[in-house]
């Protein structure tokens, strides 16, 4: 084993450990333990998550093999400061969904927001740095761009004017319009994108 392959091992186990937390934290918010419901009223929460954290966890594998891994015989020194700043931005971003894991009940929609916003925020950033490396991803930057744009306008439509209460229920729209949105947005990914997900 090279120590660039280590090094790359040690990264996406790292992410991986994190994403898989994310994911088992956001079903048992929706398949809480004893004898409670299931919480139905986060369906729509939890579909967003899942429609974002599939193509992440994607991406982020197939970017990690495809830049370091297709050479087995590349050494780490000359590339040590990119592998350094990828696997520091995908463990951020993996927290990142940690975060929106425990976003999901509707009072809480507007941390779902600000939390994916700045899960594409750094994303976004780390899209820049690698196209100046040459890493075809524009798609990516500007699929995260539409998907901003959409989810501040839904924040600055339904910003809410006082604490949700059982008199000031937390609305359902924002929920599914992430849904929907983040939906259209991993479609989009996948059809502009196929040639790097699938070579």
């Amino acid at each position: 084993m090279t120590d660039l392959t280590h090094a790359i091992q040690f990264f996406q186990t790292g992410f991986t450990i994190l994403l898989g937390l994310a994911l088992g934290e956001a079903f048992k918010q929706f398949v809480p333990d004893g004898d409670q419901d299931i919480r139905w009223d986060r369906s729509s929460s939890l579909l967003a998550f899942l429609f974002m954290i599939f193509p992440f966890f994607h991406g982020m594998s197939q970017y990690f093999y495809t830049t370091y891994m297709l050479h087995p015989d590349s050494k780490l020194g000359p590339v040590a400061g990119r592998v350094m700043f990828d696997g520091m931005v995908f463990m951020a971003e993996a927290a990142l969904f940690f975060l929106l894991s425990r976003s999901l009940s509707p009072s809480h929609w507007v941390r779902f927001y600000f939390s994916l916003l700045a899960l594409l925020a750094v994303d976004s950033v780390w899209i820049g740095v690698s196209i100046s490396y040459k890493a075809p991803l524009q798609s990516w930057l500007i699929l995260n761009f539409i998907l901003a744009v959409i989810l501040t306008f839904v924040l600055i439509k339904y910003s809410p004017r006082a604490p949700y209460s059982a008199t000031n229920p937390a609305p359902f729209a924002p929920s599914w319009i992430c849904a929907a949105a983040t939906l259209a947005t991993t479609i989009a990914s996948y059809v502009c994108m196929k040639d790097f997900y699938f070579p």
